[in-house]
């Protein structure tokens, strides 16, 4: 008999600290982007790095503001300007949607960055010698700087 009770006290206290645990767990989505257009490079800037913001949206995914988290001031209103257009989808506690707060890290890099050959000299090994291997990269079809005379 006091086995059986022991089973159904231990069989209560599970079930109870299941229920507990799962009402803890609310499920969360968080806000995800759903469209981003691509964000141009400041013709007049020749600076890299990442621009960080906070982005705040309503219950629908609408932009509400933005706070810039990391600044580079020759690119920071070219992610702020661009960031605006984007589509996001509302972030939602149990199925009903919430206002939320996102972060955004745009990564900015100058096309001669990616033009740029590597930082190295390859070689390759053909049987017992070793031969520089000639890289070929297609020139850039933009201006590099762009000058400005009266």
């Amino acid at each position: 008999m006091q086995k059986i009770s022991i089973g159904a006290g231990l069989m209560i206290f599970l079930l109870a600290s299941c229920s507990i645990q799962s009402l803890a767990q609310a499920p969360f989505k968080p806000a995800e982007v759903i469209s981003a257009g691509d964000i141009p490079y400041p013709i007049q800037s020749i600076a890299d790095g990442v621009v960080v913001l906070d982005v705040s949206l309503d219950e629908k995914g609408a932009i509400t503001g933005s706070t810039v988290v990391r600044d580079i001031p020759s690119l920071t209103s070219a992610a702020t300007s661009s960031v605006q257009s984007w589509k996001f989808s509302p972030a939602s506690m149990r199925g009903k949607p919430e206002q939320s707060l996102i972060r955004v890290a745009v990564v900015f890099r100058p096309r001669a960055y990616f033009a740029a050959g590597p930082a190295f000299t390859p070689y390759s090994r053909r049987g017992n010698r070793i031969e520089r291997i000639r890289l070929t990269f297609p020139q850039a079809s933009f201006p590099l700087a762009t000058l400005n005379t009266p």
